[in-house]
């Protein structure tokens, strides 16, 4: 059963999260992904017919034939309800633990698959109230202007968001994306090759690959699984998924010896080859900064993730779970650390 057709807006006033008997339940990516597969057998067999298969018992009556299956049948249909659930409960379960803080449950990951579809950041910023007036909004100009109409609020957001990268490895990177969130209103385009450099260093750093190449590709992989609504395989590795979903969109190749038009969105290889004003815009430098301070804040998730991942291998207590600021739009600036 595919993962997109349970994936649906839900009405504001329900619950962010359905009920979930694996609320409690630590699940790691590995077992995720083996828990979607058994569940994806059950599946197979649930639509499968109930004869299938099986050589035709010729002393049986059509009567009796008529009522055997219809009796696997009404077992079948309530086993299909089963694993609905159990899908949903795994899907609200991997969010919940390894989604980011500005999710609201099950609605914010399908408002953040639209905008991540619209090759917005969705992870960590923008606070949740933007998000979903993003997610609303019918096309991407309109989204643009409701980030520049909030911009104040969402780059105050966004400071909060950036105090959480602790991680000494991140430092130098996380001060040069408070230097671009410093200067987005006075000097966008300065702040947009900024965050756009830095991002896709953090991203090529964290994915241990050796070539922009190579991060390209394998960024694009996780972007066409997004293409094809095949969340399931997302949801199995969300750590790694958001961070290389986020990076995916200023990755895309622009050959401007060949002749390639600019690209309008935001795009490193156009801030390297271009000055044009197509690429270099206010609403291009906020969404260039956003996406530089969800690549670290996610950097910051991974580490800590892995963190409390060694200390249950070694025996200890796990680490405190990442949970992130929960800020809305109206939240102050958090103060940056050193």
């Amino acid at each position: 059963m595919a993962l997109t057709s349970w994936v649906v807006k839900t009405d504001p006033d329900e619950p962010a999260n359905p009920p979930s008997v694996l609320a409690n339940v630590q699940i790691r990516p590995e077992d995720a992904s083996s828990f979607f597969e058994m569940l994806d057998d059950a599946w197979q067999w649930v639509v499968t017919d109930p004869d299938a298969g099986k050589e035709v018992d010729e002393s049986e009556s059509p009567a009796h034939r008529r009522l055997r299956r219809a009796a696997v049948r009404t077992g079948k249909g309530l086993a299909s309800a089963g694993v609905f659930v159990v899908k949903l409960a795994l899907l609200a379960t991997l969010v919940q633990e390894h989604g980011p803080a500005n999710w609201n449950g099950l609605v914010g990951f399908h408002a953040a698959l639209t905008l991540m579809g619209d090759d917005f950041p969705a992870a960590w910023v923008p606070d949740t109230e933007t998000l979903d007036a993003l997610a609303r909004a019918v096309d991407r100009p309109s989204r643009q202007a409701i980030l520049l109409d909030r911009r104040d609020a969402v780059l105050a957001h966004a400071r909060t968001v950036l105090a959480e990268v602790s991680a000494p490895d991140l430092g130098y990177a996380r001060r040069l994306a408070e230097q671009a969130l410093a200067c987005v209103t006075a000097f966008p385009a300065a702040a947009q090759s900024l965050a756009l450099n830095a991002a896709v260093v953090i991203a090529l750093g964290e994915t241990g690959l050796e070539k922009l190449a190579y991060l390209n590709d394998t960024a694009d992989e996780r972007a066409e699984l997004l293409r094809r609504h095949e969340y399931q395989r997302l949801v199995t590795d969300l750590p790694a998924s958001l961070l290389l979903l986020t990076v995916a969109p200023t990755l895309r190749t622009f050959r401007p010896w060949r002749g390639d038009p600019v690209p309008t969105r935001p795009n490193r290889h156009a801030v390297a080859h271009s000055v044009s004003p197509c690429q270099f815009t206010e609403g291009n430098a906020l969404e260039s900064v956003l996406l530089a301070v969800s690549v670290l804040r996610q950097a910051q998730r991974i580490r800590t993730e892995r963190a409390a991942a060694e200390s249950t291998r070694a025996g200890r207590s796990p680490a405190k779970p990442d949970r992130g600021s929960v800020a809305s739009a109206a939240t102050p600036a958090g103060t940056p650390g050193p």
